[in-house]
């Protein structure tokens, strides 16, 4: 199996899966498990709605969804493969996705011919996140192969989340003063990195200095061809991109710090 990223947006990911079979691919068997997996997990169930009269957002869990795959025959193209990657970038481009709608996903099958098979699945970002995205590929095949009763039942559901997020609010907070105060201590010898040549002086005159540039497009596109061929993501690649500008910015600062809320970005096709 070979997994490529199509692209990723602010509010929706897409995820392109290639696999070949040595049998043919049970299509009623593969909708009915796509089907299946969407009704295991209440986040694929889940429209958000804002309440006018509470002024806040609401989460509202339909007990099903009638979800159903499509399916695009390509074997008699001459290049299937490279058909059904662009189907796929363009059904991500604009999936036209609405917070109050379900469903907030779409899934196509592609058969490519000769038992190769192409998978895309759309999701909106709200609803998934790249751990609960193997979650979702796994619990697809296995379902496919031997069945839903050979998975046990869900046992925590984002909704069970949400209510403990509510539940640990203050004790969430306390925690985040003691991760300031363990960074803040660590990092008392960091100098202050002061970005010369975008602030022409040596005295730090804003506690924080913005920078403004416009990317042209042959160099966006070069820079989409890196991220590609390393298996980054597009956040990575502009998060390296920044560490660089800071360095050309700073006069050839060689150390200095940068911090970013983001975890599990250990992972090559992350």
């Amino acid at each position: 199996m070979s997994c490529h990223r199509a692209t990723q947006w602010d509010t929706h990911e897409g995820y392109f899966v290639t696999i070949s079979t040595e049998t043919p691919l049970d299509v009623d068997r593969m909708t009915e498990a796509f089907a299946e997996v969407v009704q295991r997990h209440g986040a694929l169930r889940t429209t958000f709605t804002w309440n006018e009269e509470l002024g806040k957002l609401e989460q509202t869990i339909y007990p099903s969804v009638d979800f159903k795959a499509t399916l695009a025959d390509l074997f008699s193209e001459l290049d299937d493969a490279a058909k059904a990657y662009e189907m796929s970038l363009a059904l991500n481009k604009q999936p036209n996705f609405k917070l109050d709608r379900l469903p907030r996903l779409i899934a196509t099958m592609f058969d490519l011919g000769g038992g190769d098979w192409a998978f895309n699945v759309v999701i909106h970002h709200i609803i998934i996140d790249e751990a609960s995205l193997g979650v979702f590929f796994y619990e697809l095949f296995q379902i496919y192969l031997n069945g839903p009763e050979n998975l046990p039942e869900v046992p925590i559901h984002y909704s069970d989340f949400s209510d403990w997020l509510l539940k640990t609010s203050e004790r969430r907070t306390e925690l985040r003063e003691d991760h300031l105060k363990f960074w803040a201590e660590n990092l008392q010898e960091t100098q202050p990195l002061h970005l010369t040549l975008a602030t022409p002086s040596d005295q730090e005159l804003a506690p924080v200095t913005q920078i403004e540039a416009k990317i042209g497009v042959g160099a966006l596109e070069h820079h989409t061809k890196v991220i590609n061929a390393t298996t980054a993501t597009p956040f990575a690649g502009f998060f390296a991109a920044y560490n660089i500008l800071l360095h050309k910015y700073s006069a050839g600062h060689s150390s200095f710090v940068v911090g970013t809320a983001v975890t599990q970005r250990i992972f090559p096709c992350l």
